[in-house]
């Protein structure tokens, strides 16, 4: 259905309704008005969501706006629609936003972006940062103030209204106030959504089995009420959640307990890696989408931008890191079936991909071993993240733990016999070094702010890396190990930092944007040039830089077949819950 029929179809069914405002209140109620099936077209030249999230959006509280986030020309930003418009417009100051949640009343919209946790007022268009969020996981807004996830290792966190920003933090703790506490087998809280009248809020607790667990945080004590394939919210009396790629929705009794049969509300439900689902949900107003994974495509780049060729067939990619002789790349790549991350070994010239890593469970941030004989890699096949590596060349060749600690570790770097990793905390994500294999994890630089994408420059005496000290992230290098000589070298958002293969310039990316600069470094000092854009390389998901020619192996999105779902449309239903009314048994 067009946005004209959208339009005319919310018009139709406001003027249905209105006048039953007017009817005596001791009539017999009438029938809810029938469910209506619309679609919602995205903004010209783009998409919804970015990247494989194909939905990420919130209805306003009094159901007449939708907030969400689209990709238009390559750059991520929320929009807002109002129901009875045909248009969106963007919202700015809202570049990378994901996971919006509407204030109260209105008047504001939470967004994360940046390793930060903002807020936009939408009356003037302000923005601010409201806490520091390096890993995040969702938010709610309630009248007493923020359920945010700074971290998907954590609990659920609450932050007061009256907060206020001290060079980029909140004033007291950044983090906010736990607010709910991870059991024995959590792994960590998520996606704080709205429990009506029926409690303070709902979370996902993610298990380490792998399994999600919908609970309510009531008054009185917290209810597991089912188990479900990404989040949940309750909108009116009825739970919404998605299991098997339908969403489902079951009556909540006064209690807050579920009662009697979940019944399906829409199907081909998809689920985003995080664990989000891909719907939103008001009292009046639905919204889902189906799975449209994007693939991306392996491409060597000249520094100028210019396309030399791609490699391999277009896959869902991740990540991806060339070896010291650039004649292969691990990638980290989707599985399709079982939905995790595996390594795959993808050949730079000739040859078939082959599989690096063998467990099911996720194997993530590969690292190459100086000599390019093994890979280092996260893995969470003991159920706990943990590193391993395994022997390039050898089919029989296992899987070796190489580093066992309570850190939640994912190696960035390796050099000689001594590897840098990051690992969250409750305040930030922090950088560690430890030698392998068997070394003890030992902090590396000052702490206070989180410090990630750690990478040395090829004499491995500078060291560049992320950082959101400035209130957002920004890339710094400064002298390995002592961290003298600091600079912040980018200007208006950075992360990914890699240096140039002769050590004289940096690469990064800006939402997706490939950045490079100049730099000259003598003794304890360091001097860059202002970044600039390599041109027509935007979109970017990861890259990686040759370590024998001037080429840079960028991961970028093929454009959809018209034919594919390409997060184009959503589908929406108007009045959904008259369908929940016509299915309850007699």
């Amino acid at each position: 259905m067009s946005r004209h029929a959208l339009t005319a179809g919310l018009v139709l069914a406001l003027a249905l309704t209105a006048p039953l405002a007017w009817r005596h209140l001791r009539e017999t109620p009438p029938a809810p008005p029938p469910p209506v099936s619309l679609t919602m077209t995205a903004p010209a030249g783009g998409f919804f969501g970015a990247g494989d999230d194909v939905l990420d959006a919130a209805v306003s509280p009094d159901g007449r706006e939708v907030v969400f986030v689209a990709t238009v020309d390559g750059v991520v930003s929320l929009w807002r629609r109002p129901l009875g418009s045909e248009r969106a417009a963007p919202i700015p100051g809202t570049m990378g936003a994901r996971y919006p949640a509407w204030s109260p009343d209105g008047g504001a919209v939470a967004f994360f972006a940046d390793g930060g946790l903002h807020r936009v007022t939408l009356s003037d268009g302000s923005v601010r940062r409201v806490a520091a969020a390096p890993a995040p996981g969702g938010a709610l807004w309630l009248d007493e103030g923020l359920l945010f996830v700074p971290d998907v290792t954590g609990p659920i966190r609450h932050l007061a209204n009256e907060a206020t920003v001290t060079n980029g933090a909140p004033t007291g703790t950044p983090v906010g106030t736990p607010v709910t506490l991870l059991r024995e087998g959590d792994r960590g809280h998520v996606f704080p959504g709205a429990a009506g009248r029926h409690g303070r809020f709902l979370y996902v607790a993610v298990r380490d089995d792998g399994r999600r667990e919908v609970r309510l945080v009531r008054p009185e004590g917290e209810i597991d009420l089912t188990q479900a394939a990404g989040h949940a919210v309750v909108a009116g009396d009825h739970l919404l959640f998605v299991r098997s790629s339908t969403l489902l929705a079951q009556a909540v009794g006064p209690d807050g307990r579920l009662t009697g049969r979940s019944v399906p509300v829409a199907v081909d439900v998809g689920t985003s890696a995080e664990g989000r689902a891909f719907f939103a949900a008001g009292d009046r107003l639905l919204l889902w989408a189906a799975d449209a994974p994007r693939r991306h495509a392996l491409e060597w780049r000249r520094p100028d931008g210019a396309l030399v060729e791609r490699i391999a067939e277009p896959g869902h990619y991740w990540q991806v890191r060339l070896a010291p002789d650039d004649r292969q790349a691990a990638v980290t790549v989707l599985d399709p079936l079982f939905r995790t991350l595996d390594i795959l070994l993808v050949p730079t010239m000739r040859g078939l991909p082959t599989r690096l890593s063998l467990s099911l469970a996720a194997d993530t941030h590969p690292v190459w071993a100086p000599d390019g004989s093994r890979v280092l890699f996260r893995s969470l096949q003991s159920g706990q993240p943990e590193l391993y590596n395994r022997a390039v060349g050898a089919t029989d060749a296992p899987e070796e733990p190489v580093l066992v600690s309570d850190l939640d570790e994912s190696p960035t770097d390796w050099r000689g016999d001594t590897v840098l990793f990051q690992a969250p905390s409750a305040r930030d994500t922090a950088l560690w070094s430890a030698r392998v294999p068997g070394g003890t994890p030992m902090p590396a630089g000052q702490g206070g702010f989180s410090r990630r994408d750690a990478r040395l420059d090829p004499s491995g005496d500078w060291l560049a890396y992320t950082s959101d000290e400035s209130g957002a992230d920004e890339v710094y290098v400064e002298r390995w190990p002592d961290g003298s000589g600091r600079l912040r070298v980018s200007l208006a958002g950075g992360r990914r930092p890699i240096w140039r293969r002769d050590g004289r310039g940096l690469l990064f990316l800006r939402e997706g944007q490939l950045m490079q600069l100049d730099i000259a470094l003598a003794g304890d000092a360091a001097d860059a040039s202002a970044p600039r854009a390599v041109e027509g390389v935007t979109g970017v998901r990861d890259f990686d830089v040759a370590h024998r020619t001037d080429r840079v192996l960028v991961l970028r999105p093929v454009e959809p077949s018209p034919a594919v779902s390409s997060g184009s449309t959503l589908g929406a239903t108007l009045d959904w819950r008259a369908a929940l009314a016509a299915d309850a048994p007699p």
